[in-house]
This record gives C-alpha cells, sequence and structure tokens, in this order.
C-alpha cells in the first residue's frame, strides 16, 4: 500500500512538489539545530559510516568536508553561482568556450517562452539539480517547469551540504542554448583538478537517463575503478573492455583550459562538453554531490587526498 501510494505521488507532479516543499520544510528546520561543525561531521557519519577527523583529513572524502568549512572568499561564490561564472570564464579564456545566455530572470512565470527558440535548458544558478532539457517548447509542460524551478527556488544548497561558497548566493534562472550532437546530449567531461593540475577525467555517458561514469588518466587510459554518482546506490567497479570511450580529438585544449580555470584552486572539477570542433565550459563543482560522493577504492581515496593540499 505504501509503496502504491508513493508511486502515486512520484508520478504527480502536484503531489510530489507538495510532498517535497513539507519535507523540505522538515529538512530545513532540522539543518539550523547544528553549526557548520557539528553537522558536518554528523553528515559525514551518515554517508561515509565513519568519524570525520577535521584536525587530521588524509583522504579525498575528509578534505572535501575540511574544504566546504573553510572556502569563504567571495571567489568560489562567484564561480560556484551558474550565472556569474560565465562572466569569469569568458574573461579566464574568451567567450567561444562559454554557452550562450538565452534569458536570466527570478520567476518561471516570467519566461518569456515566444522570445525562445525552439530547444534549450533551463536551470537554477545556485543548485545542481533543477535542470530541464527542453527539445521543443510546443510539448512542454510549463505549470511542470513552474513547479520544479519554483521548488528549487526555495532550497537552500548550503543549509543541506554546509557548502559555504552557496551561503546567501543569489537565487536565478537562467535559459541556455541547448547543446546537442546531432540529437543527442553530448558527453559531459569532468576533470578532477588538484592545484591547477588536471589529473583525472570522468566521462558521463546519458547523463540524463541511466549516467553512466567512466574514469580515465591524462593518457585516456581507462582506470578500473569508481567514484559514487548516486550516494543512495551501491558503488560498482565493474566495467566491460567494450565500454571504452574514444579519446576526444581535442584533449589537450580540454586539459589546458582546466589548467587556466583551476588556477589557486586547492580542488576543483571543471565540466566541459566537446562537440565536433567545440568546446564549452560546463560548471566548477568543488563539492561533488555536496560531499557525499564515495570513492570505491581506498588506495584511490589516499591518493586524491595526497594530491589535495589543504592552505588552510
Amino acid at each position: 500500500m505504501i509503496k502504491k501510494l508513493r508511486k502515486y505521488i512520484k508520478n504527480n507532479y502536484i503531489l510530489f512538489y507538495i510532498y517535497a516543499n513539507i519535507y523540505r520544510l522538515i529538512k530545513e528546520f532540522y539543518c539550523r539545530l547544528y553549526s557548520n561543525k557539528s553537522y558536518i561531521r554528523r553528515f559525514y557519519k551518515k554517508y561515509f559510516k565513519s568519524s570525520l577527523d577535521i584536525d587530521n583529513p588524509k583522504t579525498y572524502s575528509e578534505k572535501i568536508q575540511v574544504l566546504k568549512l573553510n572556502q569563504t572568499s567571495s571567489i568560489f561564490k562567484l564561480v560556484a553561482d551558474k550565472y556569474t561564472a560565465k562572466e569569469y570564464v569568458r574573461e579566464k579564456i574568451g567567450s567561444k568556450y562559454v554557452i550562450p545566455l538565452l534569458w536570466v530572470g527570478v520567476r518561471p512565470k516570467e519566461i518569456p517562452y515566444e522570445a525562445l527558440p525552439k530547444s534549450f535548458v533551463i536551470k537554477c544558478t545556485h543548485d545542481s539539480g533543477s535542470v530541464i532539457i527542453v527539445r521543443d517548447k510546443e510539448v512542454l509542460d510549463k505549470k511542470y517547469v513552474n513547479k520544479k524551478i519554483s521548488y528549487h527556488l526555495r532550497c537552500d544548497t548550503y543549509l543541506y551540504s554546509r557548502e559555504l561558497n552557496y551561503k546567501n548566493m543569489p537565487r536565478r534562472i537562467i535559459i541556455e542554448k541547448l547543446i546537442t550532437e546531432g540529437n543527442d546530449i553530448p558527453n559531459d567531461y569532468k576533470i578532477y583538478c588538484f592545484n591547477g593540475e588536471p589529473k583525472l577525467i570522468a566521462v558521463c555517458v546519458d547523463r540524463f537517463s541511466v549516467q553512466k561514469n567512466y574514469f580515465y588518466d591524462l593518457n585516456w587510459n581507462l582506470m578500473q575503478y569508481q567514484i559514487q554518482n548516486d550516494p543512495d546506490k551501491e558503488l560498482s567497479l565493474e566495467k566491460s573492455k567494450n565500454d571504452s570511450i574514444p579519446k576526444p580529438n581535442r584533449l589537450d585544449e580540454m586539459l589546458s583550459i582546466c589548467r587556466t580555470l583551476s588556477e589557486g584552486f586547492p580542488y576543483v572539477r571543471i565540466d566541459l562538453y566537446a562537440i565536433k570542433k567545440r568546446i564549452y565550459f560546463g560548471e566548477f563543482t568543488f563539492y561533488p554531490c555536496g560531499g557525499r560522493r564515495k570513492v570505491a577504492n581506498e588506495q584511490i581515496d589516499k591518493l586524491m587526498g595526497e594530491w589535495i593540499r589543504l592552505p588552510y
């Protein structure tokens, strides 16, 4: 009975967002009971099943939590904001790498659908779960867009995982050009950079459906380990040799872009799209999945931790 009710609510977006907003209010009340340091200790214990050593962190998973507590400079907020990051990237590497912006606003009901092209992408600038891919605006359910975007505009990303760069960040809506390769959404190249140097490349395939991630070194050798995409699912190291993805033609340029954009940051993941002869910047990610992502291989978790030189 309960499973049927959950399925019914999930399939009815009006009921789902009523439920989601009630749950959000309860969650936010709970989150406000704890200081940043206390909350992160509890947060880490919940997802990693061990105690966090804030004073002497060694692994990637631990150091991400320490970075969350200490990266308070305005530059982190500037580049984490999906709107202001565009100008930062434009100044650093040029406009040709920036996905064209079609509209920016604060109310979903003010989206000017008539002035937009047939296809586009809608997202909030302060979170990571609000993306809506629109392939044909004529069949778009605008009430669904209003419900989903309104919900995400209410969500406080800082409060849920204590990422200080999201604290008091302006909450806006942006609409971008939809970048496709043929009719397909292109692969997402997530490049892990440590102190200004790329070290790992994760290729995210079918990221809006099954979403598979494959890791490569800088020489494009497939690596047999995984970083968790969904914290609620088990990690898996199983990969088929047939899953190998072709090396992008402009990999050297992608790595050069990442060196420029990651300069000055102890750790950041730069997301890029490579389409035919074009490379586009996606976003800066300082704490993947809010710091909840596990590394399947303990040795790699320690190695990645060694790569992060904490300045705090």
